[in-house]
């Protein structure tokens, strides 16, 4: 039987895949004899890890040792097993989550001030719509500032890409800081996707698309993406300006 676990209150994998092996172990019938969990984030499924069924219930008995179980067990990326038995939990999804927290944005090494900062509320949400479908904003609220200090204007004949960040922290004190849409999904064993649409941050809104290579048992990943993006109104609002751009990266994470 395969099992897809969504994240839970552990903070340690290992604790939280034993609880639900056992879980599992102790609600399925006879003849299931492996027990298969995979760990997903974001509706992307990642790491697979199996158990045999017998090992558990003699851990539960106290007639095996963790050594014993980990001989007999296996981790591996996530791949679908043709006759595996599939279990979905259907109250997860759609899923919606909230918070409130302080926000902190600075200002550091000007000429009108060395330290300009702002302390503000934000407000987080997220809607996992679907796996791998899900829509997540921040709206930020101002406490207090001092970005009124802010005086300085660059002046230069080349596009305005960020240097009019006094516009931004000035006009956009309270404000939709993100508003995105992303769908996230396993291409293969090693490859995922991502696409990406909505307002990415305060300057900048638009069109993202993302491969990541990552093998489970490498400590390298890489990446490459494509963004096709446009500026937004000074307000951090719904608005955008005249000035557009493509931009792509490669990327590498070593862990």
């Amino acid at each position: 039987i395969s099992v897809n676990a969504h994240g839970g209150q552990f903070r340690k994998l290992p604790q939280e895949t034993g609880r639900i092996a056992r879980i599992v172990a102790n609600n399925i019938s006879p003849e299931i004899e492996l027990i298969e969990i995979t760990e997903a984030k974001k509706g992307l499924n990642l790491a697979s890890m199996s158990f045999l069924r017998k090992d558990l219930e003699k851990a539960e008995k106290y007639l095996t040792s963790t050594d014993e179980i980990w001989m007999n067990s296996e981790i591996k990326n996530y791949a679908p097993q043709q006759n595996a038995v599939f279990f979905e939990n259907k109250d997860y999804f759609p899923r919606f989550n909230w918070s409130v927290s302080p926000g902190w944005r600075q200002h550091v090494g000007g000429p009108d001030g060395f330290y300009l900062y702002q302390l503000f509320a934000s407000i987080k949400s997220s809607y996992a719509i679907k796996p791998g479908l899900l829509l997540s904003s921040q709206l930020g609220l101002d406490i207090f500032n001092n970005f009124d200090k802010l005086k300085f204007v660059a002046e230069s004949q080349l596009p305005r890409v960020r240097s009019n960040i006094k516009e931004y922290l000035q006009e956009g004190e309270n404000g939709l800081y993100r508003l995105q849409l992303d769908y996230m999904t396993n291409l293969s064993e090693n490859f995922y996707a991502r696409l990406s649409a909505g307002l990415f941050e305060i300057m900048y809104g638009g069109l993202s698309a993302e491969i990541l290579y990552r093998q489970l048992d490498s400590r390298w990943t890489f990446g490459i993406d494509v963004n096709q993006l446009k500026q937004r109104a000074f307000d951090v609002r719904f608005d955008f300006l005249d000035y557009e751009v493509t931009t792509g990266h490669f990327t590498t994470y070593y862990d």
